[in-house]
């Protein structure tokens, strides 16, 4: 093993992050768990590191960065810029771990367990980290000493209006110790809860955490005896990572309780006052993922397409060429429930003349209920 294992005071530690993206996020989150001291540099800057509680600007790298850090993390995505700071850090005795590259690190980040003030890291020389975070879960759930039986709590936010919430919603996040939440919830809302609250939200193309990440950090906060809340959009069973999240936590012990939430298309027919199962009119309903890297066109009378506002133009395609008339009714609203609520009034023949292009984020109501508008 070409590491040795030791622990290392951050307290009084001038730490950086140089980059931005995914790699730096998970860094960042996971070093947010040690210290609220730390700066980040990069030209852009996650959301995810923005919720955290560092220093961070945007803008490009100089080797006067470097000045003071007794700490740093490089994890640009540019491997030639990546070799450089390196370099540069080397020379100035700067302890550095270049990400994705073993051999130019002189520390690396073990998978982590802690519970108080004990601190259990697995590591492999960087060179199976799903093996050492297997591993380390594994001790995690055998390193437990709490009396009570861990837990996590899925609870359905609904579609963006807090008072949609339910009773045992509310009564959820009121216990809470901590709150993961995703992007479609009301923050200042959530700030009037005491819970410790973790930002992990996931939109098209920006993660501020993997799905892995996530579940080791629900995983965590449990074993540690805290009373967890995953706060989802909408309904936490549909269309998510619940039930990823649920074999996760209970293969390895964790009790999940599921609070469901308003889905979005129940929200959009009760804004709109339009019956999804208006009689004579539509005797069937499918919730469908709008992206889907295939458009999906089954075989009901009203449709409601998900997470689908680029994809709106293929889909209309589609459901034509399915035998849809091209003047079909489609509603379409984006920010259900809530201040921003949007509702636009067209038909599956005028989205395929034109590149659609509406506020985010979209839900599209396919079908001859929407005609009643």
């Amino acid at each position: 093993m070409n590491f040795l294992p030791i622990n290392i005071r951050i307290s009084d530690a001038n730490i950086m992050i140089i980059g931005g993206g995914k790699v730096a996020t998970h860094k960042a989150t996971i070093l947010s768990r040690y210290t609220d001291k730390a700066t980040v540099i990069a030209p852009e800057v996650s959301d995810g590191i923005k919720a955290l509680p560092f220093k961070w600007e945007e803008r490009s790298y100089s080797e006067a960065d470097l000045e003071g850090v007794t700490l740093l993390f490089v994890c640009t995505g540019n491997h030639e810029l990546n070799h450089q700071i390196h370099h540069q850090a080397r020379q100035r005795g700067i302890l550095t771990s270049v990400c994705d590259s073993p051999d130019e690190c002189d520390f690396t980040s073990p998978a982590i367990y802690r519970d108080g003030d004990l601190t259990i890291s697995v590591a492999s020389d960087a060179k199976d980290v799903k093996r050492s975070i297997a591993i380390r879960d594994r001790i995690a759930a055998l390193a437990s000493t709490k009396q009570q039986t861990p837990g996590v709590t899925l609870v359905g936010f609904g579609p963006g209006d807090p008072e949609l919430l339910t009773v045992k919603a509310i009564k959820a996040l009121q216990q809470a110790d901590i709150i993961f939440h995703d992007d479609l919830v009301d923050k200042d809302f959530l700030r009037t809860f005491p819970a410790e609250l973790v930002y992990v939200g996931k939109r098209s193309g920006h993660h501020s955490a993997e799905q892995d990440e996530i579940n080791h950090l629900l995983l965590e906060a449990a074993l540690e005896g805290k009373r967890v809340v995953r706060l989802k959009g909408g309904d936490p069973m549909l269309f998510a990572h619940a039930q990823e999240e649920i074999r996760y936590l209970e293969n390895r012990g964790i009790e999940v309780a599921v609070v469901p939430g308003i889905t979005t298309a129940s929200a959009l027919a009760a804004r709109a006052k339009v019956s999804l199962t208006e009689r004579e009119v539509s005797q069937s309903v499918a919730l469908i993922n709008g992206h889907a890297n295939r458009p999906l066109t089954p075989d009901a009378e009203t449709l409601v397409y998900y997470m689908g506002a680029s994809k709106l133009q293929q889909i209309s395609h589609a459901l034509i060429a399915r035998g849809k008339r091209p003047g079909t009714p489609v509603l379409l609203a984006s920010n259900v429930s809530t201040a921003d609520e949007q509702f636009f009034h067209t038909t599956l023949a005028e989205l395929v003349e034109k590149e659609p292009n509406y506020p985010t984020p979209l839900i599209a109501l396919v079908g001859e209920v929407a005609k009643n508008l």
